[in-house]
């Protein structure tokens, strides 16, 4: 990226960048999006599109109740439970 477009960027992102700053910036965008040239050249055409890159139904467990012994128990606001942590 050349350093005067990116002296632009960042006067309209209102940041004060020094020489060497937009030196090192330009540099590093410049690698960026030279990467992202070379994903851009990636023939995908054969692959389906996609939310996910793993496919994954639901993990999560499902919310059983297991014992009521405590359902009684109240303090308050409270609900006196079985310990959770060791």
């Amino acid at each position: 990226m050349k350093k005067n477009l990116l002296k632009n960027l960042a006067k309209l992102a209102k940041l004060k960048l020094s020489d060497k700053q937009l030196e090192k910036y330009s540099k590093e965008i410049s690698s960026i999006l030279d990467y992202v040239g070379q994903m851009n050249k990636v023939n995908t055409d054969k692959i389906e599109p996609m939310a996910h890159a793993i496919n994954i139904k639901n993990i999560m467990r499902q919310d059983k109740i297991k014992s009521q012994e405590f359902k009684n128990e109240n303090l308050g606001k409270y609900f006196k439970t079985k310990a959770i942590f060791k």
